[in-house]
């Protein structure tokens, strides 16, 4: 889904207030398609009754999603990105509208959104180790003057901020690929067209989304079990 275009700002007033109605519309969606289910086994008119309730749900998520489907393409590019940063939470722990804004700023890079969660798993592990004394970790971080005290209560989103930061002032382009693969192992190399920029990579991917990263972090998880349903 790369190169959508974004819109966002504060055109959702309201919003949020329809997102909380998904939640009851898919309880209802779960009931009817229970329902139709059993009808399987009953008359045709319970079932196309049920089927009718089902898509009264289908209707609903369609409704809330219609901003994001504007931004997005498609109904169906909604929904797939509600489960794909839903799962990508799920594995890195890290919240929903920092992985949207993550993903932008990986794809202004020219790599993968489906890299985010790579890089972020090894960056996690890679402090860990730096917390550990390990050496290699050590003297990646030492060369950027920066302590584990420093960035290990940070979020993944300033980790990579300020690692950006420190890695855009070193001059040599031997030393910089060298210091990236260390702390991101042999996508380190990559990680440097995301730290071109330094720290204003990410908040330039910020800014071009808008209010989107808060809004797919409220209909992430529905859209998800939408699109599993």
């Amino acid at each position: 889904m790369s190169g959508y275009k974004v819109n966002f700002s504060a055109t959702d007033a309201g919003f949020s207030g329809t997102v909380s109605k998904i939640k009851s519309s898919m309880t209802s969606m779960d009931d009817n398609v229970k329902k139709v289910e059993k009808g399987m086994t009953s008359s045709f008119g319970a079932m196309a009754k049920a089927g009718a309730a089902f898509a009264v749900g289908i209707g609903a998520i369609k409704a809330v999603s219609a901003g994001i489907t504007g931004t997005l393409g498609t109904f169906k590019d909604a929904l797939d990105m509600g489960g794909e940063l839903s799962d990508m939470s799920e594995r890195t722990g890290i919240a929903i509208d920092q992985l949207t804004v993550l993903r932008r700023a990986f794809e202004n890079s020219g790599m993968s959104a489906d890299q985010v969660g790579t890089s972020v798993n090894k960056l996690q592990k890679t402090v860990t180790e730096l917390g550990e004394g390990a050496a290699g970790p050590s003297e990646a971080f030492s060369k950027l003057g920066i302590t584990f005290e420093d960035i290990k209560d940070k979020s993944p989103t300033e980790q990579l901020s300020l690692i950006g930061e420190r890695i855009s002032e070193i001059e040599s382009p031997a030393q910089k690929s060298a210091v990236a693969m260390k702390i991101f192992g042999k996508s380190g190399g990559e990680m440097l067209a995301l730290f071109a920029g330094g720290k204003d990579s990410i908040a330039e991917a910020a800014g071009q989304l808008g209010s989107l990263p808060s809004i797919m972090a409220k209909v992430s998880a529905t859209f998800d079990t939408t699109g599993d349903n």
